[in-house]
């Protein structure tokens, strides 16, 4: 009977043991839950405020969107005023109109932005006035290719072909 005693008295010491060993665990398991609750809406908070300053950029981006159409819109305003322009026989004025329109089509185009026949056929008038034949024949090509009707550039395109075959 004592050995009896003996033994439950040592499985109730080891279950006890387990007891608190399990009880340690279950608190230490509850505080990283806490730190990982903690972690959680430390990043809630910061995705929230990542989101307000994308909201914030989006709508700086479309602001600049709208400023740069615009930009392009007057632009291609002036190129069709300066497209009837002729490349032989231009003013310096005129030769100067065309390199800062044609300065400003290019960041235009280089910003993504799409171009229309006109400012190409600008494009290529200014290059040929500076005697770039080459870069005038690629302009007018991309201008007859916008629109295949467009005498103005067809017309160009062919004194550029033929201005360079001269030179070469």
């Amino acid at each position: 009977a004592q050995a009896g005693e003996e033994a439950t008295r040592a499985c109730l010491g080891k279950a006890e043991e387990a007891k608190a060993g399990v009880e340690a665990m279950a608190a230490g398991l509850r505080q990283d839950a806490e730190k990982m609750r903690e972690q959680i809406a430390s990043l809630a908070e910061s995705a929230k405020g990542a989101a307000v300053t994308a909201e914030k950029h989006a709508e700086a981006a479309a602001e600049h969107t709208q400023h740069i159409a615009a930009l392009r819109d007057r632009a291609m305003e002036s190129a069709r005023d300066l497209a009837p322009t002729q490349m032989s026989g231009a003013s310096d004025q005129q030769k100067q109109a065309l390199d800062e329109l044609a300065a400003r089509l290019d960041l235009i185009e280089a910003l993504g932005l799409p171009l229309e026949p006109e400012a190409y056929l600008v494009r290529g008038n200014s290059y040929f006035a500076r005697d770039e034949y080459d870069r005038a024949v690629r302009c007018y090509a991309k201008a007859v290719e916008l629109k295949q009707d467009y005498g103005q550039a067809w017309g160009s395109w062919g004194r550029a072909l033929l201005a360079e075959a001269k030179r070469k």
